[in-house]
């Protein structure tokens, strides 16, 4: 019961830490990301979170540093080599890589919101775009109107698609810092 215990609390740290880095590559690469994470590679990831889970819990099974039972309460074992090997690998090296993760993930999303920050921008928009301004479709020739019309149905398909790419930011914005919190909780 211990030995599951252990293995499920570690791989549920694991996990948080390997989220950690998965936000970081979403966030820092938004166009290799979705092509890199795939099935399989998830599978993998699941696997080695597994895996080093079992490598906390099963040594005290096999041999070393063995459980302590005392008064017929069993404990997980009370060796100073295992308890180092465990605590360090189970929660302080998570714990310095999700905090590592978040801060650049921080930095990160700070950079790229100024870089999305618009100046000057009309704030309210067509359902397919922005407003064109009457002055510049009012131009004396015909040729002049047709380029204003050109440059503002340029104008509102850039303003679209910066749009679609900031709610796509702000989603994996928002999912960075629901995992920030819970990351804090965890390290508090």
């Amino acid at each position: 019961f211990i030995a599951m215990d252990v293995m499920c609390c570690t791989a549920s740290i694991m996990t948080l830490c390997i989220i950690s880095v998965d936000r970081y590559l979403g966030i820092t690469r938004p166009l290799t990301y979705p092509v890199r994470q795939n099935g399989k590679l998830m599978a993998k990831m699941v696997f080695i979170v597994w895996l080093l889970s079992a490598s906390i819990t099963l040594p005290p099974l096999f041999g070393w540093a063995q459980n302590v039972t005392v008064e017929r309460v069993c404990l997980i074992s009370q060796d100073f080599g295992y308890t180092v090997y465990s605590t360090g690998v189970a929660f302080y090296i998570p714990m310095a890589v999700m905090l590592v993760m978040y801060s650049r993930i921080y930095k990160a999303a700070k950079v790229s919101a100024e870089k999305h920050r618009f100046m000057n921008f009309p704030k309210h928009y067509e359902e397919e775009g922005v407003y064109c301004l009457e002055a510049s479709s009012r131009a004396h020739h015909s040729s002049r109107r047709t380029k204003a019309v050109e440059e503002c149905a340029t104008l509102s398909k850039l303003l679209r698609q910066d749009r679609k790419n900031i709610s796509i930011f702000k989603r994996e914005q928002k999912a960075a810092r629901t995992l920030g919190i819970i990351v804090g909780a965890f390290t508090f």
